[in-house]
């Protein structure tokens, strides 16, 4: 397996089938049912019910505030999109944890897709979303910098590749697994989407649903049409049903800031686009979206969303 020679001939390869994630419902299960409280409905604060209902959120844009290009600036190369589903997702999570905490932690950088794309635990392509949300909880999140002998500071796609036999080397984690997410859940409604992106946690989703389309609407919105086996993150939530009379989903994707064209709302990244609330249900019918949490469990986070009133 190589990497593609362009974004253009990945997304040709995802309009003809190739896997970029995979799911096997067994292993899920089993993996599921081993975790406490493997469900967002169970793992999350009480408090966190309905937190986001008629509201809107936009967390991408606090991870702008220390990386302007968050969601644009590494086009994906490989059918690596389930490590930068989960590297986005983590982020997300990371900074909001920041500032939900009103602490002037310093931003650690940008983190790695790599390392997680090596712990596929096969040479093909593709990976299953739950194998990245378990790499990060066991082995942890690198940062774009030097590690020994592999250079993780640009994005690279053939040492992911490479790494899928072998997994992501120890050096690494040796460095990384004290840096780790401390719990994910699966999310099966919209209202449990919605509130966990209220509230600061990333989500990271996998399905076989396309949207090909080349154009965003008026109102930045894509439906779905075709079929891709891909992951990726989901970065904000509108409830406040101005543009549209269903709930909103930030799409960010994997494959650069020009894959598609139309309006873009509210700074979003570019290639990004919002979805309706009917194509992420059906996104999250089929088992593969996961909220990312830097603490144990979902505490309800304080973050003052009304700094961009100015959008409403």
């Amino acid at each position: 397996m190589a990497a593609f020679s362009s974004t253009q001939a990945l997304i040709d390869a995802y309009e003809n089938g190739l896997d970029g994630t995979q799911f096997d419902e067994r292993k899920v299960d089993e993996i599921l049912s081993s975790m406490p409280k493997p469900l967002f409905s169970q793992a999350a604060d009480s408090t966190i019910a309905e937190s986001g209902k008629g509201k809107m959120a936009l967390p991408y844009k606090l991870v702008q505030e220390f990386d302007p290009n968050f969601g644009q600036d590494e086009n994906q190369l490989t059918s690596d999109c389930s490590s930068h589903a989960a590297r986005n997702a983590a982020t997300i999570s990371l900074v909001c944890d920041i500032k939900a905490r009103f602490e002037a932690e310093k931003y650690p950088g940008k983190l790695a897709t790599e390392t997680i794309y090596g712990a596929r635990r096969h040479g093909g392509e593709g990976m299953a979303v739950i194998y990245a949300m378990q790499y990060l909880q066991t082995k942890g999140i690198a940062f774009r910098k030097k590690y020994g002998p592999y250079d993780l500071s640009k994005y690279n796609p053939n040492l992911g590749i490479n790494w899928g036999r072998t997994g992501t080397p120890k050096i690494i984690t040796d460095e990384t697994k004290s840096n780790t997410i401390q719990d994910f859940a699966l999310i099966t409604k919209t209202s449990e989407l919605r509130d966990s992106i209220y509230n600061g946690y990333g989500v990271v989703n996998g399905s076989n649903l396309g949207f090909s389309a080349k154009n965003r609407d008026k109102n930045g919105i894509i439906r779905r049409k075709g079929v891709w086996n891909h992951a990726t993150c989901f970065g904000s939530m509108d409830d406040t049903k101005q543009r549209s009379d269903q709930l909103l989903i930030l799409y960010i994707n994997s494959w650069g800031r020009d894959h598609i064209s139309g309006p873009l709302w509210f700074n979003q990244p570019g290639g990004s686009f919002w979805i309706t609330e009917e194509d992420a249900q059906a996104i999250l019918n089929q088992k593969q979206t996961y909220a990312v949490s830097n603490v144990n469990g979902f505490p309800a986070r304080n973050i003052d969303w009304s700094i961009y009133d100015e959008f409403l």
